[in-house]
């Protein structure tokens, strides 16, 4: 009966397929069989092939226990089982031992008992590591003599139960008549029952930090299971603080990330504001700039429209002469205009006279002093002439059909005061 830590390393890749292996078959040994090595431990040995070593250590430890409780010390060995990925992955996925078992389990010893994990022995490993909990692994055995009592004097008792559920402890339970059962007895390498294992994270790996077998009592299982569970707790802290770390650390990267994303959009949103604005400015400056020249354009145009007009003039008549009229013409800032004009010339003459002059206004019309009236026609406009593409040297009249009004239809007198108003002011 002993109470052990062992560490061998465990490759279930090398593990014989034991699917076809008929379960009715008795995998356990009662107290009758006895080991080659000619040593009995009382209540069977389940293999009698074990290395020298381990037998002697498994010899030692039983004359180590107690003879009452049958329950050896040694806790910290540093020999440990290593547990990672054990079972073949074809059994990863099938629960049905598991929930096979806890039927006959609680049909022969009731609904009392701790909560069987439902899932695989893999599932269960990596359902502790995850949770960063402690895991108990029960080998059942039928035909063991000491198993039933076990069952009824361990797992079923309430401070089991209780003991689990303060802990927190996954427990997973199985048959070795079951396939799976029978594959985890192989890994543990158990050497009588009962038989359990306490599984903990250990340095990053799952680690059977004790091992219990023939032990019958609940007393005696119990205080090692503490005292395991006390002396690996530090184990769990240290994996949780560093899984914390990591956690603290990730976290803090995924804010870095989001902060540097945030100043990113920030800045792409600051860098898309200016861009904006500096188009804007831009097609805001080139619409200033495509105005102005526009505007040189007009304003030179039409001071060259000037310099010519004044050559479409047509000769000024004597002053006795009776077809000819007078006419006094006031501008918008004061000067005063006078120029002779056959009456029988067209008004536009007029209208060309007022334009060539530089203090007149660009765009204009002329009235009666009294009584006030328009006189017919406008001031020149560009689209009345057409411009060669040779810096508006070249400058010709647009002809109508329409008949032009002359200053007798006017009705002008031989001596007229006009006004000429700003249409620009």
């Amino acid at each position: 009966m002993s109470g052990s830590d062992e560490q061998i390393d465990v490759d279930m890749n090398g593990l014989d397929d034991h699917s076809d292996r008929n379960e009715s078959t008795n995998h356990c040994h009662t107290s009758d069989n006895i080991s080659s090595s000619g040593s009995s431990s009382g209540t069977g040995s389940r293999r009698p092939s074990l290395s020298s070593t381990q037998s002697d250590e498994s010899d030692n430890q039983r004359h180590e226990s107690s003879p009452t409780s049958g329950v050896s010390s040694g806790e910290g060995s540093d020999a440990e089982l290593m547990v990672d990925n054990m079972i073949d992955s074809s059994d990863l996925h099938s629960s049905g031992d598991t929930n096979r078992f806890r039927a006959e389990f609680e049909l022969k010893y009731g609904s009392t008992h701790p909560d069987f994990f439902v899932g695989t022995y893999n599932q269960a490993v990596d359902a502790a590591k995850r949770e960063l909990r402690f895991l108990l692994v029960y080998l059942h055995c039928e035909s063991h003599e000491d198993t039933d009592q076990f069952c009824r004097s361990v797992i079923i008792s309430q401070r089991f139960i209780d003991f689990l559920t303060q802990h927190n402890v996954i427990f997973w339970a199985s048959s070795v008549n079951y396939t799976e059962g029978y594959s985890v007895s192989q890994q543990l390498r158990e050497s009588t029952y009962p038989f359990v294992a306490l599984i903990a994270l250990k340095n990053n790996r799952m680690t059977v930090v004790r091992k219990l077998e023939a032990i019958t009592h609940l007393e005696p299982l119990l205080a090692q299971l503490n005292a395991s569970v006390e002396h690996n707790r530090s184990s769990l802290l240290q994996e949780l603080r560093e899984r914390e770390e990591r956690n603290m650390n990730q976290l803090l990267r995924q804010q870095q990330d989001i902060d540097y994303e945030q100043s990113l959009a920030v800045d792409r949103e600051r860098e898309r504001l200016r861009l904006e604005e500096k188009a804007r400015l831009d097609a805001e400056e080139e619409a200033k700039r495509r105005v102005e020249l526009e505007a040189s354009e007009r304003l030179e145009r039409m001071l060259r429209l000037r310099e010519y007009l004044v050559g479409e003039l047509p000769a000024e008549p004597e002053p006795n002469d009776p077809n000819a009229t007078h006419i006094v013409i006031k501008l918008p800032n004061g000067p005063r205009l006078e120029r002779r004009f056959l009456k029988t010339e067209c008004i536009k003459y007029l209208y060309y006279f007022v334009y060539c002059n530089k203090d007149a206004p660009l765009k204009f019309a002329i009235r009666t002093n009294f009584p006030a009236t328009n006189i017919p026609g406008h001031s020149p406009r560009l689209e009345d002439f057409t411009f060669a593409d040779d810096h508006n040297r070249t400058i010709t009249s647009v002809k109508t059909d329409a008949p032009e009004p002359t200053l007798l239809d006017a009705k002008l007198g031989s001596r007229e005061l006009l006004l000429v108003q700003d249409l620009d002011a």
